[in-house]
């Protein structure tokens, strides 16, 4: 949908007591701000001017992903539970 109609139709829609949709959403999802994913190298040889920065040019080590850290304690979590039933048992 282009964004002049979906702006038109944010504005009615906004006239509404509870809007899903509203402009400015309009505005802010039709804007690509998350950088393609690329590697390291492609970032580090990137011209100075309007240089998308990684983790690496900030000094941030990255952690793992909180499915991972989720998923490591949910693990140990059933590891003990069952310990304890299969001692209850």
């Amino acid at each position: 949908m282009p964004k002049d109609a979906a702006k038109a139709v944010a504005k009615g829609i906004n006239l509404l007591g509870y809007p899903m949709l509203t402009p400015d959403m309009v505005d802010f999802w039709s804007e690509d701000y998350i950088p393609s994913s690329m590697p390291q190298e492609e970032y580090d040889a990137q011209p100075t001017k309007d240089k998308i920065f990684s983790f690496k040019n900030l000094n941030i080590e990255a952690t793992p992903t909180i499915q991972k850290i989720a998923f490591n304690n949910l693990r140990r979590l059933l590891t003990l539970t069952f310990r304890y039933l299969k001692k209850k048992l």
